[in-house]
């Protein structure tokens, strides 16, 4: 009887702490109350050290869902306003672990499995990035038991980097520009779970040309030396195949100027 509500116990006792990441002012915590875990506080934009953390450890593995809630820092020069909020998750099992990495957006959950689950929220931003810096706004992390509700899309995680047509790393900022016969290609995120990826292409400043075809461009998944995919599918999620390392995206046309964006769709 003893081991028995030792047991009950462990499994109905939570447990909260958020932190700085990489740093000892910490982040405010606020218990969840029992069975949830939960933490809030400050982010700053191109402040990666500025984050909140929380870590829950319980007796047995389960299936968990965390939910993000973000405040936007009040809107004051337009366009450069930009924040990135990033979050960092590993599932633990018996001391092995699993990472995702997901784009946080107001409201959004995230599930997975793990006995051990680790969540740190920053701002994702980084330099040659646009937005004024500085930026301070709010976030809040909450983990319970449970699924996340199903969902017609899953969560995302936006690039920060691309290599470009001179096949140098640049930065991503949302979007970039192929100039005809240009190519650009994105590495698959490692420690993430990408496991899709959505593109968007469009032509810019054509005027007077025919609208942008499938024939216009060609997105390919490539393995390490292969090609494992050619696909003209745009504005939905395409399943990475298996190895795959990168995807790029090129433009066949001699004549149009196209504009592309990419995300990657994560496990969860």
């Amino acid at each position: 009887m003893k081991h028995l509500i030792l047991g009950l116990a462990l499994l109905g006792t939570a447990c909260v702490y958020s932190t700085e990441l990489e740093n000892d002012d910490m982040a405010k915590e606020e218990a969840a109350g029992v069975g949830g875990w939960s933490a809030s506080g400050k982010l700053i934009n191109f402040n990666r050290m500025k984050g909140i953390k929380v870590q829950a450890k319980i007796a047995e593995p389960g299936m968990f869902t965390i939910q993000f809630g973000v405040t936007r820092p009040p809107i004051v020069s337009g366009a450069t306003d930009v924040v990135r909020p990033t979050a960092d998750i590993t599932w633990a099992v018996a001391g092995n672990t699993t990472n995702r990495r997901i784009s946080v957006v107001d409201g959004l959950s995230f599930s997975g499995v793990g006995s051990y689950p680790q969540v740190k929220m920053y701002d994702g931003s980084i330099p040659g990035q646009s937005g004024v810096t500085g930026l301070v706004y709010s976030g809040s992390i909450l983990v319970a038991p449970g699924t996340r509700p199903s969902q017609n899309q899953p969560p995302s995680l936006d690039p920060v980097t691309y290599i470009n047509n001179a096949l140098a790393e640049a930065v991503y900022d949302g979007a970039i520009v192929l100039n005809p016969t240009d190519f650009s290609r994105f590495l698959v995120p490692p420690k993430s779970g990408a496991i899709s990826v959505f593109v968007t292409v469009s032509d810019i400043d054509n005027a007077g040309s025919a609208p942008i075809t499938e024939a216009d461009f060609v997105i390919e998944q490539r393995g390490a030396t292969t090609l494992l995919s050619k696909y003209s599918t745009i504005d939905q999620y395409v399943p990475l195949a298996a190895g795959c390392t990168s995807v790029a995206v090129i433009n066949r046309s001699a004549a149009l100027t196209e504009v592309v964006s990419l995300r990657w769709g994560i496990d969860g």
